[in-house]
């Protein structure tokens, strides 16, 4: 049986990506509302520490991974409109975590998708 928590949390996880997928471009603002144990629960799945995330590569760096995989489709500009910043800023983001082995990018530019790669500790 599950406790009221874990209904709080799966609850605060649905209601966000129903959300999410119905505003595109605005789910900057809703990322940054999630509670940090709905993070750890989204982000642990991969092997992902949030508090690491966040550390070495900011908030957005955070908020990006989430928004991949809430929506592995998303594209780069709308990436951008979503976060208010330049195109370049995203890609110099995603090549961040590209490089240290967080994602990837599967098929081709248009019509490809992104991957959270699971991390080992």
């Amino acid at each position: 049986m599950k406790n009221r928590k874990e209904d709080s949390n799966l609850t605060i996880e649905n209601t966000l990506v129903r959300t999410m997928e119905k505003a595109a471009v605005k789910f900057p603002e809703l990322l940054r509302n999630i509670s940090k144990e709905a993070a750890e629960k989204l982000l642990g799945g991969y092997g992902v520490n949030p508090d690491v995330l966040r550390g070495n590569y900011g908030e957005r760096g955070l908020l990006v991974l989430l928004a991949f995989i809430n929506n592995p489709y998303v594209t780069k500009q709308k990436l951008a409109e979503g976060f208010g910043v330049s195109l370049s800023t995203i890609e110099k983001d995603i090549n961040k975590l590209k490089k240290s082995g967080y994602i990837q990018r599967k098929g081709p530019d248009k019509g490809g998708h992104w991957e959270i790669v699971k991390k080992e500790e």
